[in-house]
């Protein structure tokens, strides 16, 4: 009976250190493979149509400032007029006149009750909110790539500990086959095999499709992974207690800063109502010259008006809209303190999550040995005949559990260290210090207006 088990115990330690060198691989990863995951979630970043289309609305918000200091500007129009008449004299004579005018008008806003100013402010605001949600569009992004890469590297270590647990048990199976026929083993024994290697297989099969998507959703965001790839470490910079984290989302996080840059701008919409109801000064100077055929009517006028305006009282419909601007800021104002709450719980739990994470790993490792322990004393048994095979495949399939519950609680860890990360603001391109698409602010865009008689040239 010992001579027996001798090989399946040896193919067993084979398999053991198999497993052992994975995640040796796994938990001592070199530099090189470090520098992957830098690449990596570069890519994810640079390909990223999310984070372009924040970029491309800064920049249009960009374009919103200029556009908000229009009253600013001087406007000149020119208008031309050429009169020609005959009148009937004596006889068959007629006298032609010929009357030539050119008039140039040219006009600027002195004060427009502040409408330029206020409008500048908000389009500052705007372009604020443009930039924090690119620092969002990165946030999501990351996080996406980051748990697709981890999720990935999961289950590759998964389907090897997988298929080393059904090639194991196929080697029991066919020694078990050789023990009933020359007696020193039961029926039961070789079912019992049989039903255990089965539900290795079905596990194998679970694998094989959790891999199949976790390489469909990695090549979607980042591209074809790499062959070789190990768990990264754990997210840097981290707060080591939970009210630095709690402070450090209401200053860093991007969905908070928009909730808050919204609440002014809704704020500012009162001050551009109330500077288009205030007074206007414009000052037109215009230019004419007259040239006639009669030259006692040729003249030239120049002039200069300065106009004042305002409206003689607040129309229903400004007073509707005052209503309104007053509403629309309470809405924002109760956004702003309910995104507060959940920024404020989202760093807590994420705090926590983390916390209790890393407090897990250790119980798994500790869940590793003992399962270990347990299994080679009953390979020891087994061969003194104190249990049966039966018992060894247990203890067996306990060491695989126990590693494979190691494995993805590494794996939640890496995410929770980076969920943290982004819930209190980091998680970004500089935060990762990763080199992403650039700085917005050196991007141009070029104007599709071309040719004297403006044409605009952009494909459809």
């Amino acid at each position: 009976m010992t001579s027996s088990f001798h090989f399946i115990l040896t193919s067993f330690n084979h398999h053991r250190l198999k497993a052992i060198f994975v995640f040796a691989l796994m938990l001592f990863a070199s530099p090189v493979m470090a520098d992957v995951f830098q690449v990596e979630l570069t890519k994810a970043v640079t390909q990223s149509d999310q984070i372009k289309a924040a970029r491309e609305g800064y920049l249009s918000s960009r374009e919103d400032v200029t556009i908000a200091n229009k009253s600013k500007d001087w406007t000149a129009s020119l208008s031309a007029s050429h009169k020609y008449s005959e009148t009937s004299t004596s006889g068959a004579s007629f006298d032609a006149v010929n009357n030539r005018e050119v008039s140039v008008t040219v006009k600027r806003t002195l004060y427009d009750g502040g409408l330029s100013l206020t409008q500048n402010n908000v389009a500052l605001l705007n372009l604020e909110i443009a930039d924090t949600r690119i620092r969002s569009a990165e946030e999501l992004v990351l996080m996406d790539a980051i748990e697709a890469y981890t999720n990935l590297v999961t289950a590759r270590d998964s389907l090897r500990i997988s298929r080393t647990n059904v090639t194991r048990l196929k080697e029991h199976l066919r020694a078990a086959t050789i023990q009933l026929q020359v007696g020193e083993s039961t029926v039961t024994e070789l079912a019992g095999t049989k039903a255990r290697l089965a539900r290795a297989e079905a596990s194998l099969i679970q694998s094989q499709t959790t891999l199949a998507n976790a390489e469909a959703t990695y090549t979607s965001l980042i591209g074809t992974p790499p062959s070789s790839l190990v768990m990264p470490e754990e997210a840097k910079g981290l707060p080591a207690l939970m009210d630095e984290g709690r402070a450090q989302a209401l200053d860093y996080k991007a969905s908070h800063r928009i909730a808050y840059l919204q609440e002014r701008l809704a704020r500012k919409a009162m001050d551009v109502l109330l500077s288009q109801i205030r007074p206007n000064l414009d000052l037109s100077v215009v230019g004419s010259t007259t040239d006639n055929t009669n030259s006692s009517f040729d003249k030239e006028v120049a002039s200069a008006t300065i106009t004042f305006s305002m409206p003689l009282y607040p129309s229903s419909s400004v007073r509707a809209k005052s209503r309104g601007a007053v509403a629309d800021h309470r809405q924002a104002l109760f956004s702003l303190m309910e995104n507060k709450r959940q920024t404020l719980l989202q760093a807590e739990n994420a705090f926590r999550s983390y916390a209790s994470n890393r407090a897990v790993i250790a119980a798994y490792e500790a869940e590793l040995d003992a399962a270990n322990a347990v299994q080679k004393g009953t390979m020891q048994e087994v061969q003194y005949g104190e249990k049966t095979i039966l018992d060894q495949l247990d203890t067996e399939q306990d060491v695989v559990a126990a590693q494979l519950n190691l494995l993805v609680a590494r794996r939640d860890l890496v995410n929770a260290s980076y969920r943290l990360k982004s819930a209190i603001g980091h998680l970004t391109v500089e935060g990762m210090s990763l080199d992403g698409l650039g700085d917005v602010k050196d991007e141009e865009i070029k104007t599709p207006l071309q040719g004297i008689i403006p044409m605009i040239v952009y494909p459809e």
